[in-house]
């Protein structure tokens, strides 16, 4: 029998969600300083969910503990309304592209074959990257860029993974306000896929109409704001 450590994770699903999800963040001395309780959301695959919500809110942590990067206190992650089991919890994390404000860029792009690697090329061409850097033998020319460059080059290497879950963080709020409009009006719509789930956190209300979805995080509870016609149901 298969070791229970490698469980497989469905091939295909088509949602993710929490159910009544809670989190502490304590300090040193163990004190809590923070907490999310009671959270429950579902997403559907072939969407794109915008996370808002003011500072603090804990749009960020909702997200970790959604993607099984921060451990639940309580409540579950459901993968197609079933709990997802411990032990296929990294072959779900494997499933997902996760680009979060503190994410650490490495000039060597890890895992990607040749293929996968020209379509970061593409990407950077897209991403109006190509003319700072280049890929050779698997790296980057150079990450010795603005933090917004940083994210573009880490969003190539996303979309070339092409993994069915996709969090952007923030990843708009470090760009330029013309390649910010190119991001909402272009890029956006354009990664959009029946088998790709996308989230982005944002404060862009100026764009909040493009979401298939809008959750917003207010005094630590979430709540569905708006959504498509078509998603009803």
């Amino acid at each position: 029998p298969e070791d229970s450590a490698r469980q497989p994770f469905p091939a295909a699903f088509t949602e993710i969600a929490l159910a009544e999800a809670g989190f502490t963040r304590r300090d040193d001395h163990g004190e809590a300083i923070f907490r999310l309780k009671g959270l429950s959301a579902a997403f559907e695959m072939g969407t794109i969910t915008f996370i808002t919500g003011g500072n603090g809110s804990g749009k960020t942590t909702m997200l970790r503990l959604l993607t099984g990067l921060l451990p639940l206190e309580e409540g579950a992650v459901m993968i197609d309304g079933e709990p997802a089991a411990e032990e296929a919890m990294q072959a779900y994390r494997d499933r997902i592209s996760a680009i979060f404000s503190d994410h650490h860029l490495s000039r060597r792009i890890y895992g990607l074959s040749d293929a996968k690697l020209a379509i970061v090329s593409e990407w950077l061409k897209r991403l109006k990257m190509n003319k700072k850097v280049q890929i050779s033998d698997g790296a980057f020319s150079s990450v010795d860029l603005s933090t917004g460059q940083r994210k573009r080059l880490a969003l190539a290497v996303a979309l070339a993974e092409d993994r069915p879950i996709l969090v952007l963080d923030e990843w708009a709020a470090d760009q330029d306000p013309e390649f910010r409009k190119e991001f909402y009006e272009n890029i956006l719509p354009s990664i959009k896929k029946p088998n790709r789930i996308v989230f982005c956190v944002t404060h862009d209300d100026h764009w909040f109409h493009l979401a298939d979805r809008r959750y917003q995080l207010k005094e630590v509870k979430i709540a569905l704001i708006t959504q498509r016609p078509e998603l009803l149901g």
